[in-house]
């Protein structure tokens, strides 16, 4: 999204990504996270790829995305 704020993961801005930079950053994108719906992409990407989306991600955006209340009860859904 060109938001970045995701679809269903955590918003890929700086803001949300905390102490994660750097080759921590790329470590994650590249081997995915265990027990969370991020998906390794170590045999999809190249190495210059992974550090080319680690620091897209932390760059700031001109203009950062609004999430408000509306826009988080718009999402959730009940299953019967």
């Amino acid at each position: 999204m060109e938001s970045r704020l995701g679809g269903t993961g955590p918003a890929l801005i700086p803001e949300s990504l905390g102490r994660l930079k750097g080759e921590s950053l790329e470590a994650i994108i590249a081997g995915g996270r265990v027990a969370t719906q991020m998906p390794a992409f170590k045999d999809t990407l190249i190495a210059q790829d992974i550090a080319a989306v680690a620091s897209f991600i932390t760059t700031l955006l001109e203009t950062p995305p609004t999430w408000t209340v509306a826009d988080i009860e718009s999402t959730r859904s009940l299953d019967a």
